[in-house]
């Protein structure tokens, strides 16, 4: 029996997949786990790597997509094909500590948490798997008994969750393929259907990072994937309407204020991003009236000009 499902999303990630891999094959914790590596048609050496570093390990399955699909196609396909008691998720450059199952599949059994949250650690990939190291004996966590409401505080990808299979079964399909270069969606589905989740203070992952990892050059394409989950959350009657849409727009200047709103042009191009592709791709009516108006006033309010 599984306990223990991974689930790996690969595009073009070669030069990392030596680290992430020998991150799985460390792992030390006495559970029977499950690797299962998507590879969304890259068009590196990734296939190539995945076949031959894996040789020798149990329980591996290696898909390949028909075409180029994105993470969320790829997560989806990963989840058909998986039967562990609990499904974790990694993207191609990231590397578990090699006690993160010890820890976290320990606390989840202890608790009876459906879901678990966890933080990662940033680390250059210069550095290689020498720098990683297990996570220590004092473990900082806490229980949400209404995940529901700290929404507001879990913004993220797969690769920081793990879950039950009974919520999986609850939650369907756990990305929503009209999103292609990221699947935030899945938190949200995650937190909105748990009833009890773990979050963990003490990160368990390394993230490899460099200039040339990231799937998708465009910070304008992460704005709208961000954007879009929430309006896709609302559609899933997941929140009421104007909190969702309240929330969306939060989010998306919170996590871009810093970092891509200082640039004249580039504020230029954003606004025009968001107001022809975002409020365009919506429904015509309410919903894309309460958009604007809560986009004018963040935009009011943030100086977003």
């Amino acid at each position: 029996m599984i306990d223990i499902s991974i689930i790996v999303t690969v595009f073009n990630k070669a030069a990392y997949l030596p680290n992430m891999l020998r991150g799985l094959k460390e792992l030390d914790d006495g559970y029977v786990k499950q690797f299962i590596f998507v590879n969304d048609k890259s068009i590196d050496n990734s296939l190539e790597i995945l076949q031959e570093q894996t040789k020798g390990w149990e329980n591996v399955i290696i898909h390949t997509n028909d075409v180029n699909s994105g993470p969320a196609v790829s997560t989806n396909v990963g989840v058909e094909l998986s039967s562990g008691r609990f499904i974790f998720f990694l993207d191609g450059d990231d590397i578990f500590a090699p006690n993160a199952f010890k820890v976290m599949g320990g606390l989840m059994e202890e608790t009876g948490v459906d879901a678990l949250y966890f933080r990662h650690k940033n680390m250059p990939t210069a550095s290689g798997y020498s720098e990683v190291k297990p996570m220590p004996k004092e473990i900082e966590y806490e229980i949400m008994d209404r995940p529901e409401l700290h929404l507001e505080n879990i913004t993220t990808g797969s690769s920081t969750f793990g879950i039950t299979r009974e919520l999986l079964e609850k939650i369907g399909k756990v990305c929503d393929e009209r999103i292609f270069i990221q699947d935030y969606s899945l938190c949200i589905r995650i937190v909105k259907r748990a009833t009890r989740m773990l979050r963990l203070k003490t990160p368990a992952l390394y993230y490899l990072y460099d200039t040339g990892n990231a799937v998708s050059k465009m910070r304008l394409q992460g704005v709208h994937d961000k954007a879009v989950i929430y309006y896709i959350a609302l559609t899933e009657n997941y929140i009421t309407e104007r909190s969702c849409y309240e929330f969306a727009v939060k989010q998306t200047f919170k996590l871009h204020h810093k970092n891509c709103w200082k640039n004249k042009l580039y504020k230029k191009s954003a606004e025009f991003y968001l107001y022809r592709r975002i409020i365009g791709f919506l429904p015509k009516g309410f919903i894309t009236r309460k958009l604007k108006e809560i986009y004018e006033y963040y935009r009011a309010n943030y100086d977003v000009r």
